[in-house]
């Protein structure tokens, strides 16, 4: 957690909910006190399934699409003891409302609402916070009050009861500016939490937070994202790298992680797309030419630049130059490294004596031809050949695939050539894993499983982003996300919602997502996602810079030539 992000008092912190938590706040919800304080009007939950329901939705779906945000209040040596929560939530402003769960606790009030503001103004950015004062509750209108809210004098919407009186007596709100300047404020956050909250210094760029995660945020200002902890403590786990490509801001990122810390290093190539990875080589295939990276783990710890920092060292090795031919998608196999080239419709091998080897085109192109005619973007290869590929459309004259975006794409056996699934809405990054094959919808940013005796698809999850770019770490897919782009996909049945940039890693045998990176600056798109395995500190250097200059390795040796 970084050292600026505090949610803790002297007493309590808070902390979102956990699976853990389920029966606890269950109880609650069945408590007549309880509800009555918090959530009046609140229908119960009915079981604990649909607890653990809303939890999973809260990890998924952001605070200003789900109008809310909620807090455990945790005692440190009496565990949970309430909740507090910000209700009807906008970039601008929440209603607070906080309930404890035992009228013993009512003296710890003051402090949760302490956290609970120095969230909402520091960390979310809010320009104010209103509640609503019930008449069940006069109580709480007079502890707000004490510390600076103040009395709305237009009268709110009257909620009423079954007997249709009016159950809400009147409004109190607290602005930004009149959180800054309270002195009430900073004597009650400098006693019960050990810090000034109203200080502008505990003012830091805005964070997500929501039930399930507080989201932490990247130090990289250029590529500044929201990532939940478990996301970062599942790739530290995992022990691996995650490489992913963005052709629209030219990089080529590495994501690894050290317990609940991300650390990302951007790196600049020209319009990187496919990426492949094998045991020693990464490969980035880019606007006219495919760069071969080698991992060079000797030199990496006396990196002049960097030393004691990098376990292992990516370092260009091989430039193949192929001319503009669009690559999507590349992979290694026994025969190589296999290319989608996706501007003359064909199944490449990257060559060194030509641009490239056309080795497999699907059935329905007749002749090579530079003109994209059914948009080829995905391979997935078994056994070290190629197995399925992807295209949007199965059409033969220059884009054509472009007219039936919606209903067009397919998946084709590339031993028979026969289709084997139509009607898929801009299919993307086909893999196979274990003998099942699984692809991505990306225009309903959909992950599929296929059957491919039958062709069936079958919906595993549904993501916020145009989804493309796929890779599996043990039991997890890691999935590239997108936003829109173009007039070709202002029609798409994603756009109507709220979709952002980043990955998601979703766990393949409970079929949930854990876990999610988003990007706010910097990179709009993600095109492809592969993972680098046993990669615990990595280090990358392209040949634009004098660093990779710098090295001189031969076999059992290397040197640093720092002149």
């Amino acid at each position: 957690m970084s050292s600026s992000l505090k949610i803790q008092g002297h007493s309590l912190r808070l902390r979102p909910s956990k699976a853990e938590d389920v029966e606890v706040l269950f109880r609650a919800y069945h408590n007549p006190n309880f509800l009555h304080l918090f959530a009046t009007g609140r229908k119960p939950p009915q079981s604990l399934e649909q607890i653990r329901w809303a939890l999973r939705k809260r990890a998924v779906i952001e605070p200003e699409r789900l109008g809310s945000l909620e807090w455990m209040i945790i005692h440190h040596r009496h565990g949970p003891i309430g909740l507090v929560a910000l209700h009807d939530y906008s970039e601008s402003q929440a209603e607070y409302r906080i309930g404890l769960f035992k009228p013993c606790n009512r003296g710890l009030g003051i402090e949760a609402t302490m956290l609970a503001l120095d969230l909402a103004f520091n960390q979310l950015n809010l320009r104010q916070v209103y509640s609503l004062i019930y008449k069940n509750n006069l109580e709480a209108g007079e502890m707000l009050k004490r510390i600076d809210f103040l009395p709305q004098k237009q009268q709110p919407a009257q909620a009423c009861n079954k007997q249709g009186n009016p159950v809400i007596q009147y409004t109190t709100v607290l602005t930004l500016e009149r959180f800054r300047n309270s002195h009430k404020l900073a004597r009650y956050g400098q006693r019960l939490t050990g810090r000034n909250i109203t200080a502008t210094e505990n003012h830091t760029p805005p964070v997500f937070y929501n039930r399930r995660s507080v989201r932490r945020q990247s130090q990289a200002t250029a590529f500044a994202c929201n990532y939940d902890p478990e996301f970062a403590a599942l790739i530290s786990r995992l022990g691996c790298t995650l490489a992913l490509s963005t052709y629209q801001a030219g990089k080529l990122i590495l994501l690894s992680a050290q317990g609940e810390k991300l650390i990302q290093l951007p790196r600049s190539f020209n319009q990187p797309m496919g990426l492949a990875v094998s045991e020693k080589y990464l490969a980035v295939a880019q606007q006219e030419k495919v760069t071969i990276l080698s991992n060079a783990s000797k030199p990496a710890s006396e990196y002049p630049h960097q030393a004691n920092t990098y376990d292992n060292l990516l370092l260009p090795r091989t430039t193949y130059h192929t001319g503009d031919l669009d690559i999507h998608h590349i992979a290694w196999g026994k025969a190589g490294l296999w290319a989608i080239n996706t501007r003359l419709s064909c199944l490449s091998l990257i060559d060194g004596d030509y641009n490239f080897a056309p080795c497999w085109q699907p059935p329905f192109i007749r002749r090579l031809t530079p003109h994209d005619h059914c948009h080829l973007n995905g391979l997935a290869m078994q056994g070290g050949k190629p197995c399925y590929v992807t295209a949007l459309g199965d059409t033969d004259t220059p884009e054509g695939w472009r007219k039936n975006i919606l209903k067009g794409g397919v998946l084709v056996d590339v031993d028979s050539g026969e289709t084997i699934t139509r009607g898929l809405a801009m299919p993307h990054s086909p893999r196979l894993y274990d003998k099942k094959l699984y692809l991505l919808k990306s225009a309903h940013g959909s992950l599929l499983q296929i059957d491919t005796d039958t062709g069936k698809a079958h919906e595993l999850a549904r993501l916020p982003g145009f989804a493309r770019g796929m890779a599996r770490c043990g039991d997890y897919l890691f999935i590239g996300l997108s936003k829109l782009r173009g007039k070709y996909f202002n029609d798409l049945p994603i756009a109507k919602g709220k979709l952002f940039s980043g990955v998601m890693a979703f766990h393949l045998p409970s079929a949930k997502i854990v876990g999610s990176l988003h990007y706010l600056n910097g990179c709009e798109e993600i095109y492809d996602v592969q993972v680098l395995p046993g990669l615990s500190r990595f280090g990358i250097l392209n040949a634009q810079g004098e660093g990779f200059r710098q090295d001189l390795s031969v076999p059992e040796v290397y040197f640093w030539r720092n002149n």
